[in-house]
Protein backbone atom coordinates (compact mmCIF):
# COMPACT_ATOMS: atom_id res chain seq x y z
CA UNK A 1 0.00 0.00 0.00
CA UNK A 2 1.12 3.81 -0.72
CA UNK A 3 1.26 6.47 1.52
CA UNK A 4 -1.91 7.95 -0.79
CA UNK A 5 -3.81 4.73 -0.54
CA UNK A 6 -3.27 4.64 3.15
CA UNK A 7 -4.38 8.24 3.71
CA UNK A 8 -7.43 7.93 2.11
CA UNK A 9 -8.50 5.54 3.84
CA UNK A 10 -7.86 6.76 7.04
CA UNK A 11 -9.28 10.24 5.71
CA UNK A 12 -12.84 7.88 4.79
CA UNK A 13 -12.63 6.46 8.03
CA UNK A 14 -11.99 9.48 10.66
CA UNK A 15 -13.33 12.07 8.67
CA UNK A 16 -11.09 14.78 7.83
CA UNK A 17 -11.63 16.84 10.93
CA UNK A 18 -10.36 14.05 12.98
CA UNK A 19 -7.16 13.87 11.12
CA UNK A 20 -4.88 15.35 14.30
CA UNK A 21 -3.53 13.16 17.16
CA UNK A 22 -6.30 12.91 19.60
CA UNK A 23 -4.93 10.02 21.90
CA UNK A 24 -4.83 11.04 25.82
CA UNK A 25 -1.98 9.26 27.37
CA UNK A 26 -2.99 7.57 31.02
CA UNK A 27 0.53 9.02 32.76
CA UNK A 28 3.03 6.29 33.59
CA UNK A 29 4.79 6.39 36.73
CA UNK A 30 7.96 8.24 36.49
CA UNK A 31 9.20 7.28 39.87
CA UNK A 32 9.21 2.99 38.91
CA UNK A 33 11.03 1.84 35.86
CA UNK A 34 7.74 1.87 33.78
CA UNK A 35 6.79 1.75 30.14
CA UNK A 36 4.04 1.54 27.74
CA UNK A 37 3.75 -1.33 25.18
CA UNK A 38 1.65 -1.85 22.27
CA UNK A 39 0.32 -5.09 20.52
CA UNK A 40 -0.39 -4.97 16.76
CA UNK A 41 -3.94 -6.22 16.10
CA UNK A 42 -4.96 -8.41 13.02
CA UNK A 43 -6.23 -6.27 10.14
CA UNK A 44 -9.98 -5.69 9.88
CA UNK A 45 -12.25 -5.30 6.97
CA UNK A 46 -11.73 -1.19 7.28
CA UNK A 47 -8.11 -1.73 6.95
CA UNK A 48 -7.27 0.73 9.70
CA UNK A 49 -4.58 0.03 11.87
CA UNK A 50 -5.53 -0.91 15.32
CA UNK A 51 -3.43 -1.43 18.19
CA UNK A 52 -3.71 -1.95 22.12
CA UNK A 53 -1.19 0.13 24.68
CA UNK A 54 -0.88 -0.70 27.86
CA UNK A 55 1.73 -0.65 30.87
CA UNK A 56 4.08 -2.67 32.66
CA UNK A 57 7.18 -2.40 34.97
CA UNK A 58 10.65 -3.58 33.92
CA UNK A 59 11.74 -6.37 33.65
CA UNK A 60 8.68 -7.04 31.15
CA UNK A 61 8.32 -9.05 27.89
CA UNK A 62 8.32 -6.99 24.90
CA UNK A 63 9.71 -7.12 21.59
CA UNK A 64 11.83 -3.08 21.17
CA UNK A 65 11.66 -1.68 17.72
CA UNK A 66 14.74 0.53 16.29
CA UNK A 67 13.88 2.81 13.13
CA UNK A 68 14.65 5.35 11.70
CA UNK A 69 11.18 8.28 12.23
CA UNK A 70 11.21 9.12 8.76
CA UNK A 71 9.70 12.36 7.30
CA UNK A 72 7.59 14.47 9.33
CA UNK A 73 5.41 15.28 6.16
CA UNK A 74 4.01 11.87 5.64
CA UNK A 75 1.49 11.18 8.64
CA UNK A 76 -0.97 8.41 8.53
CA UNK A 77 -3.97 7.43 11.28
CA UNK A 78 -3.90 4.34 13.60
CA UNK A 79 -6.23 3.33 16.24
CA UNK A 80 -5.51 2.79 19.82
CA UNK A 81 -7.39 1.61 22.40
CA UNK A 82 -6.39 0.49 25.89
CA UNK A 83 -5.92 -3.11 26.94
CA UNK A 84 -8.74 -2.90 29.31
CA UNK A 85 -10.75 -2.11 25.69
CA UNK A 86 -11.43 1.88 26.32
CA UNK A 87 -13.09 4.02 23.82
CA UNK A 88 -10.71 4.03 20.35
CA UNK A 89 -8.85 7.22 20.34
CA UNK A 90 -6.69 7.73 17.48
CA UNK A 91 -3.21 8.86 16.46
CA UNK A 92 -1.00 9.76 13.33
CA UNK A 93 2.13 8.40 12.93
CA UNK A 94 5.07 9.21 10.68
CA UNK A 95 5.19 6.46 7.28
CA UNK A 96 7.97 4.52 8.16
CA UNK A 97 6.34 3.65 11.10
CA UNK A 98 2.86 3.23 9.56
CA UNK A 99 4.37 0.67 7.17
CA UNK A 100 5.96 -1.42 9.93
CA UNK A 101 2.54 -1.94 11.39
CA UNK A 102 1.04 -3.09 7.87
CA UNK A 103 3.30 -5.66 7.87
CA UNK A 104 2.91 -6.73 11.08
CA UNK A 105 -0.79 -6.49 11.19
CA UNK A 106 -1.31 -8.86 7.74
CA UNK A 107 1.63 -11.04 9.04
CA UNK A 108 0.69 -14.64 10.13
CA UNK A 109 2.64 -15.07 13.14
CA UNK A 110 1.36 -14.47 16.57
CA UNK A 111 2.71 -11.18 17.63
CA UNK A 112 4.36 -10.34 21.00
CA UNK A 113 4.14 -6.96 22.71
CA UNK A 114 5.93 -4.16 21.01
CA UNK A 115 7.93 -0.31 22.66
CA UNK A 116 8.08 1.94 19.52
CA UNK A 117 9.20 4.80 20.91
CA UNK A 118 7.22 7.23 18.53
CA UNK A 119 3.79 5.65 19.73
CA UNK A 120 4.80 4.25 23.37
CA UNK A 121 6.36 7.79 25.16
CA UNK A 122 3.87 10.68 24.98
CA UNK A 123 6.10 13.16 23.42
CA UNK A 124 4.87 16.28 24.68
CA UNK A 125 5.52 15.29 27.83
CA UNK A 126 8.89 16.49 28.78
CA UNK A 127 8.94 14.65 32.18
CA UNK A 128 8.01 11.20 30.46
CA UNK A 129 10.59 11.61 27.79
CA UNK A 130 13.15 12.36 30.23
CA UNK A 131 12.05 8.95 32.48
CA UNK A 132 12.24 7.14 29.17
CA UNK A 133 15.73 8.47 27.57
CA UNK A 134 16.84 7.63 31.19
CA UNK A 135 16.51 4.32 30.95
CA UNK A 136 16.79 3.69 27.33
CA UNK A 137 19.69 1.02 28.42
CA UNK A 138 17.36 -0.48 30.28
CA UNK A 139 14.51 -0.87 27.09
CA UNK A 140 17.03 -2.38 24.97
CA UNK A 141 19.11 -4.34 27.02
CA UNK A 142 16.54 -6.08 28.48
CA UNK A 143 14.11 -6.44 25.39
CA UNK A 144 13.37 -10.25 24.64
CA UNK A 145 14.30 -9.18 21.35
CA UNK A 146 15.53 -6.27 19.63
CA UNK A 147 13.88 -5.67 15.63
CA UNK A 148 15.50 -3.32 13.27
CA UNK A 149 13.29 -2.38 10.56
CA UNK A 150 14.45 -1.38 7.63
CA UNK A 151 12.01 0.03 5.56
CA UNK A 152 11.10 -0.47 2.21
CA UNK A 153 13.45 -1.44 -0.45
CA UNK A 154 12.81 -3.77 -3.20
CA UNK A 155 16.30 -4.20 -4.67
CA UNK A 156 17.57 -5.07 -1.29
CA UNK A 157 15.08 -7.69 -0.80
CA UNK A 158 15.10 -8.90 -3.59
CA UNK A 159 18.29 -10.30 -2.56
CA UNK A 160 17.52 -10.76 0.90
CA UNK A 161 13.79 -12.38 0.34
CA UNK A 162 15.69 -16.21 -1.02
CA UNK A 163 17.68 -16.29 2.03
CA UNK A 164 15.62 -15.48 4.74
CA UNK A 165 12.86 -17.86 3.55
CA UNK A 166 16.16 -20.80 3.60
CA UNK A 167 16.87 -20.04 6.88
CA UNK A 168 13.54 -19.84 8.05
CA UNK A 169 12.22 -23.20 6.29
CA UNK A 170 15.75 -25.11 6.76
CA UNK A 171 15.42 -26.09 3.71
CA UNK A 172 19.20 -25.41 2.60
CA UNK A 173 22.61 -24.71 4.36
CA UNK A 174 22.35 -21.28 5.15
CA UNK A 175 25.61 -20.19 2.93
CA UNK A 176 24.86 -22.29 0.06
CA UNK A 177 21.80 -20.06 0.14
CA UNK A 178 23.48 -16.81 0.59
CA UNK A 179 26.08 -17.69 -2.30
CA UNK A 180 23.10 -18.71 -4.91
CA UNK A 181 21.46 -15.67 -3.99
CA UNK A 182 24.88 -13.34 -4.80
CA UNK A 183 25.50 -15.52 -7.93
CA UNK A 184 21.82 -14.60 -9.56
CA UNK A 185 22.93 -11.34 -10.03
CA UNK A 186 25.73 -9.29 -11.76
CA UNK A 187 28.36 -7.26 -10.13
CA UNK A 188 26.39 -3.81 -11.34
CA UNK A 189 23.54 -4.75 -9.65
CA UNK A 190 25.40 -6.35 -6.61
CA UNK A 191 27.18 -2.86 -6.14
CA UNK A 192 24.07 -1.32 -6.60
CA UNK A 193 22.35 -3.58 -4.02
CA UNK A 194 25.47 -2.92 -1.51
CA UNK A 195 25.42 1.11 -1.74
CA UNK A 196 21.68 0.84 -1.26
CA UNK A 197 22.16 -1.41 1.92
CA UNK A 198 24.88 1.13 3.35
CA UNK A 199 23.13 4.33 2.51
CA UNK A 200 19.93 3.35 3.46
CA UNK A 201 18.47 6.06 5.84
CA UNK A 202 18.54 3.74 8.97
CA UNK A 203 21.74 3.54 9.30
CA UNK A 204 23.01 7.32 9.56
CA UNK A 205 20.41 8.21 12.28
CA UNK A 206 21.73 8.38 15.94
CA UNK A 207 19.52 6.86 18.58
CA UNK A 208 19.98 3.69 16.72
CA UNK A 209 23.41 3.22 17.24
CA UNK A 210 22.30 2.59 21.23
CA UNK A 211 19.96 0.51 20.32
CA UNK A 212 22.03 -1.83 18.33
CA UNK A 213 24.89 -2.09 20.23
CA UNK A 214 22.64 -2.52 23.35
CA UNK A 215 20.60 -5.47 22.12
CA UNK A 216 21.13 -8.43 23.53
CA UNK A 217 23.70 -10.89 22.27
CA UNK A 218 21.49 -13.46 20.34
CA UNK A 219 18.08 -11.45 20.04
CA UNK A 220 18.77 -8.47 17.49
CA UNK A 221 16.35 -9.05 14.34
CA UNK A 222 16.69 -7.25 11.03
CA UNK A 223 12.86 -6.88 9.43
CA UNK A 224 13.14 -4.99 6.12
CA UNK A 225 9.54 -6.67 4.37
CA UNK A 226 10.99 -9.91 3.28
CA UNK A 227 11.59 -11.97 6.69
CA UNK A 228 12.83 -11.69 9.41
CA UNK A 229 17.51 -12.54 9.90
CA UNK A 230 19.39 -12.43 12.93
CA UNK A 231 21.49 -9.79 12.92
CA UNK A 232 24.57 -12.22 12.92
CA UNK A 233 23.35 -13.55 9.66
CA UNK A 234 22.67 -10.27 8.32
CA UNK A 235 26.07 -9.25 8.98
CA UNK A 236 27.09 -12.43 6.94
CA UNK A 237 25.34 -11.86 3.84
CA UNK A 238 26.56 -8.10 4.30
CA UNK A 239 30.34 -9.42 4.52
CA UNK A 240 29.45 -11.96 1.32
CA UNK A 241 28.01 -9.08 -0.80
CA UNK A 242 31.24 -6.63 0.08
CA UNK A 243 33.36 -9.24 -0.71
CA UNK A 244 31.72 -10.29 -3.76
CA UNK A 245 31.90 -6.30 -5.04
CA UNK A 246 35.40 -5.34 -3.48
CA UNK A 247 37.14 -8.32 -4.59
CA UNK A 248 39.19 -8.98 -1.81
CA UNK A 249 38.90 -12.38 -0.48
CA UNK A 250 42.29 -13.96 0.15
CA UNK A 251 42.95 -17.87 0.45
CA UNK A 252 39.04 -18.35 0.67
CA UNK A 253 38.97 -15.89 3.64
CA UNK A 254 35.77 -13.79 3.83
CA UNK A 255 36.92 -10.11 4.00
CA UNK A 256 36.64 -9.02 7.81
CA UNK A 257 34.20 -5.79 8.72
CA UNK A 258 37.53 -3.68 9.17
CA UNK A 259 38.51 -4.13 5.48
CA UNK A 260 35.58 -3.04 4.53
CA UNK A 261 35.06 0.53 3.10
CA UNK A 262 33.94 2.65 6.11
CA UNK A 263 30.58 3.11 6.37
CA UNK A 264 27.77 4.25 9.04
CA UNK A 265 26.60 -0.18 8.43
CA UNK A 266 30.17 -1.29 8.54
CA UNK A 267 31.27 1.31 12.04
CA UNK A 268 28.51 -0.08 13.90
CA UNK A 269 28.74 -3.27 12.87
CA UNK A 270 32.26 -3.40 14.00
CA UNK A 271 31.39 -1.30 17.18
CA UNK A 272 28.31 -3.92 18.28
CA UNK A 273 30.66 -6.91 17.43
CA UNK A 274 33.73 -5.35 20.13
CA UNK A 275 30.88 -4.20 23.05
CA UNK A 276 29.28 -8.05 22.48
CA UNK A 277 32.96 -9.24 23.71
CA UNK A 278 33.49 -6.50 25.74
CA UNK A 279 35.97 -4.88 24.30
CA UNK A 280 34.07 -1.42 23.41
CA UNK A 281 33.61 0.47 26.45
CA UNK A 282 34.36 4.06 25.08
CA UNK A 283 34.26 7.31 26.92
CA UNK A 284 31.76 10.11 25.62
CA UNK A 285 34.33 11.44 23.44
CA UNK A 286 35.35 8.15 21.93
CA UNK A 287 31.23 7.46 21.07
CA UNK A 288 30.44 10.66 19.59
CA UNK A 289 34.23 10.78 17.65
CA UNK A 290 33.11 7.93 16.22
CA UNK A 291 29.66 8.59 15.83
CA UNK A 292 30.06 12.12 14.54
CA UNK A 293 28.80 12.04 10.99
CA UNK A 294 25.28 10.44 13.11
CA UNK A 295 22.10 12.28 12.44
CA UNK A 296 19.00 13.49 14.96
CA UNK A 297 16.30 16.28 14.64
CA UNK A 298 16.85 17.29 18.01
CA UNK A 299 20.57 18.02 18.23
CA UNK A 300 20.25 18.09 22.23
CA UNK A 301 20.26 14.24 21.33
CA UNK A 302 23.55 14.37 19.75
CA UNK A 303 24.44 13.92 23.53
CA UNK A 304 21.22 12.32 25.31
CA UNK A 305 21.27 9.63 22.60
CA UNK A 306 24.50 8.21 23.12
CA UNK A 307 25.07 8.50 27.08
CA UNK A 308 23.80 4.91 27.47
CA UNK A 309 27.10 3.76 25.54
CA UNK A 310 29.34 6.22 27.58
CA UNK A 311 31.22 4.51 30.31
CA UNK A 312 31.52 8.18 32.01
CA UNK A 313 27.84 9.00 30.83
CA UNK A 314 25.83 7.18 33.76
CA UNK A 315 25.37 10.96 35.65
CA UNK A 316 24.84 12.61 33.23
CA UNK A 317 21.14 14.11 33.66
CA UNK A 318 18.70 14.50 30.93
CA UNK A 319 16.84 17.36 31.04
CA UNK A 320 14.57 18.56 27.58
CA UNK A 321 13.26 21.32 29.55
CA UNK A 322 17.16 23.03 29.25
CA UNK A 323 17.86 24.52 25.40
CA UNK A 324 20.65 23.65 23.16
CA UNK A 325 22.73 26.02 24.22
CA UNK A 326 22.52 24.76 28.10
CA UNK A 327 22.76 20.96 27.07
CA UNK A 328 26.31 21.59 25.50
CA UNK A 329 27.72 23.64 27.96
CA UNK A 330 26.33 21.46 30.59
CA UNK A 331 27.69 18.56 28.32
CA UNK A 332 31.44 20.13 27.74
CA UNK A 333 32.08 21.07 31.44
CA UNK A 334 30.41 17.60 32.46
CA UNK A 335 32.65 15.34 30.46
CA UNK A 336 35.62 18.27 30.51
CA UNK A 337 35.95 17.40 34.46
CA UNK A 338 35.87 14.15 33.89
CA UNK A 339 38.81 13.65 31.47
CA UNK A 340 40.90 16.34 33.38
CA UNK A 341 40.61 18.77 30.27
CA UNK A 342 42.05 16.37 28.02
CA UNK A 343 40.38 16.35 25.27
CA UNK A 344 38.06 18.95 26.13
CA UNK A 345 38.41 21.51 22.84
CA UNK A 346 38.07 18.21 20.94
CA UNK A 347 34.41 17.69 22.56
CA UNK A 348 33.74 21.32 22.09
CA UNK A 349 33.81 20.41 18.28
CA UNK A 350 32.03 17.40 18.20
CA UNK A 351 28.68 18.10 20.30
CA UNK A 352 28.38 21.62 17.89
CA UNK A 353 28.83 19.59 14.93
CA UNK A 354 25.37 19.07 12.79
Amino acid sequence: MNHDEADSRSNRILGQSQKTNCLHYRPIDLNKPCLRLLKVLPIGISGLITCEITTRELPAKYVAVSYCWGSEQNRTAIAVRSHNNEETQYLTVRWNVYTLLAYLARGKRKLPWFWIDAICIDQDNVHERNHQVRQMSSIYSGAKDVLIWLGEDALVNDLLRPIAAARNKGTASFEAAVEQSIKAYDKDVLHQTLTRLETNTYWSRLWIIQEVILAPRTALVVFCGCGYIDWIDFIYIYRNLADTVYSKTLRGTLIRLESIPASSLRNLAVARASYSYGTYLPSMVDILTTFSTAKCADRRDKVYGLLSLAKDGSGFPVDYSLNLAEVFCLTWAYFAFYHHQRGSARLSDLIVSP
